[in-house]
């Protein structure tokens, strides 16, 4: 039995199918360009726009499914008994996903599981499911001013900027911010910074996500020259930090960050994120998405987490329990595969060190 409702009746028309009761149109075959255009502006994601899907997804086929009442376009790939939906961190309705659910199982008898993104508790859903991952995306909501915004702002944060903020001024009186918009990012930037992330990533003891994916470069680049922004700090001619940021919609994406750890006395990394809230107001933009890791600076500025959940939505509880493998998300089992990895990493050059210094040929050994 079907938990995701009844079986409707679909009426056809050119490569879609419509299901009256559900406010809902599946087009299985083709998509038409007037949706794709509405992604942007409809959902204010960098992970839901064209670019994104073909970029990181590589779909084979792409298909959508229009929903009314509140008007949705989500798109999605079948990939043999399972479809993978594409839009990612939107704001959606439990009900919605509900719908959307009972649209493509009747459009595609022959899939038996949907995988795709919520920012909702999974558990309102009320139909068969699995969380495979959490992740939570932290987020600014950006107020009109910058006055506003540092209003709301801890007393102690704003003493830090304006003290960080200072000695930056002292130190290097000729830092200034350059901005490159979109075609004017050049890929070796987009390089340099990823190197400035992993050095930072390796002090924490831990392993960028360029270490793990160096081809992931290469897709964001050509993402950065659709949406992209980088805020460059410069000290005359020379680039010492660089965030990577996307705008979609009236929402700021910042992806990737980085700056020369030779500035780290002057809290560089806090700075280049403050400014990036400045721009962004500037911009009217009304949210700043900063992502996942790295909490504790990213909540002095006011960031607040929303969980995301990667979820596994099954035809029946039968199917579900024939699902039982996917347990575990491919990102967490890659994260999990390069943290031992460090942790080993260092243990072994820690003992390495222990070892040396107990064997060292011109210590004194009585």
């Amino acid at each position: 039995m079907n938990m995701w409702g009844r079986i409707g009746r679909a009426s056809s028309g050119e490569g879609c199918l419509r299901f009256p009761d559900l406010g809902a149109t599946v087009h299985c075959e083709e998509v038409d360009d007037a949706l794709v255009a509405e992604l942007p502006q409809r959902y204010s994601s960098c992970f839901s726009v064209a670019e994104y899907f073909s970029l990181y997804d590589h779909p084979g086929t792409v298909c959508a499914c229009e929903l009314a009442d509140p008007r949705h376009v989500i798109f999605f790939t079948p990939r043999g008994r399972t479809v993978d939906v594409l839009n990612k961190l939107i704001d959606i309705e439990p009900e919605v996903v509900k719908r959307l659910a009972q649209a493509v199982f009747r459009a595609y008898p022959k899939v038996d599981r949907i995988r795709m993104e919520v920012k909702f508790p999974p558990e309102e859903l009320h139909g068969p499911l699995r969380v495979r991952l959490r992740n939570d995306d932290l987020v600014i909501q950006l107020p009109a001013t910058l006055d506003e915004y540092r209003a709301g702002l801890g007393r102690r944060t704003r003493q830090n900027i304006n003290q960080y903020s200072h000695r930056l001024e002292r130190r290097y009186p000729d830092f200034h911010l350059v901005t490159l918009e979109k075609g004017d990012i050049p890929f070796t930037l987009v390089e340099q910074a990823a190197r400035w992330n992993q050095e930072r990533m390796h002090l924490k003891g831990e392993v960028s996500i360029y270490e793990e994916n160096p081809e992931k470069l290469v897709p964001l680049w050509e993402l950065l020259r659709s949406y992209g922004v980088a805020l460059c700090g410069h000290v005359g001619n020379d680039c010492v930090a660089c965030q990577l940021v996307i705008h979609v919609g009236r929402e700021t994406w910042v992806h990737t960050t980085g700056f020369d750890s030779g500035f780290e006395d002057v809290h560089l990394g806090l700075l280049m994120a403050y400014f990036t809230v400045v721009d962004s107001i500037e911009r009217s933009c009304s949210r700043m998405h900063m992502l996942w890791g790295t909490p504790i600076y990213k909540q002095r500025l006011g960031a607040q987490p929303v969980p995301a959940y990667q979820v596994s939505l099954f035809r029946t509880p039968p199917h579900k329990a024939a699902y039982a493998f996917e347990s575990w998300h491919k990102d967490e089992l890659s994260r999990i595969y390069w943290r031992t990895r460090a942790r080993a990493k260092r243990t072994v050059d820690s003992l390495a060190q222990r070892t040396g210094r107990r064997e060292d040929p011109d210590g004194d050994r009585g």
